[in-house]
């Protein structure tokens, strides 16, 4: 009965159509992920405890003399921290620093020109995010390492690398620097 019209047929369309999306996997009826799923780490207040260390810098010893400049960025949808350091008298390096939830800690991994990695692990807590490793000297010797970024302020941040050359009976200075935050007006060229 081609081109005729029955009284009941859009119902009996729409019991049909309801009965097969009835059928249909759970998957397809699922809803779509959240923003906070599909990005968890800007939502997590431990992902975002490293945030102070983020922004534009110079770099000073605790005399006072430049020793360079770094960069640092949030990478990876905000679940990691990527850092780009320049010294003043040449070599460069980068770290990338991210919050493992499933260890709950945070993790740098750094490499620069010399070609010694150094891996730390650490956590925040009292106003720093505090970091151990183990670092090696060129010809292989290992030694216990800290490292420390306080907090200072909103535009200073401190460094402090520390080693051991006793197994962690003492420690000595490696370096102490000072992060200065450049203002959005000041260039990034040269060092």
């Amino acid at each position: 009965m081609s081109g005729t019209h029955t009284p009941g047929a859009p119902r009996l369309k729409a019991a049909a159509l309801l009965f097969v999306l009835s059928w249909l996997p759970a998957a397809a009826q699922t809803p779509a992920p959240s923003d906070r799923q599909k990005r968890p780490c800007p939502s997590s207040a431990e992902a975002r405890q490293f945030d102070f260390w983020v922004g534009e810098w110079d770099v000073y010893d605790p005399r006072g003399n430049k020793v360079g400049t770094s960069v640092i960025e949030r990478i990876a949808n905000g679940c990691g921290i990527l850092e780009n350091w320049t010294g003043a008298m040449g070599g460069e390096g980068k770290s990338v620093n991210f919050y493992d939830p499933h260890a709950g800690k945070w993790f740098q991994y750094w490499i620069g020109t010399d070609g010694n990695p150094q891996r730390y692990s650490g956590e925040y807590r009292d106003g720093a995010l505090r970091f151990a490793g183990e670092a090696y000297t060129q010809n292989g010797t290992r030694y216990p390492t800290r490292l420390t970024f306080f907090n200072l302020d909103a535009n200073t941040v401190r460094q402090l690398s520390e080693r051991s050359e006793d197994d962690g009976k003492t420690w000595l200075v490696g370096y102490d620097f000072k992060y200065v935050r450049r203002s959005r007006a000041a260039p990034l060229k040269g060092v």
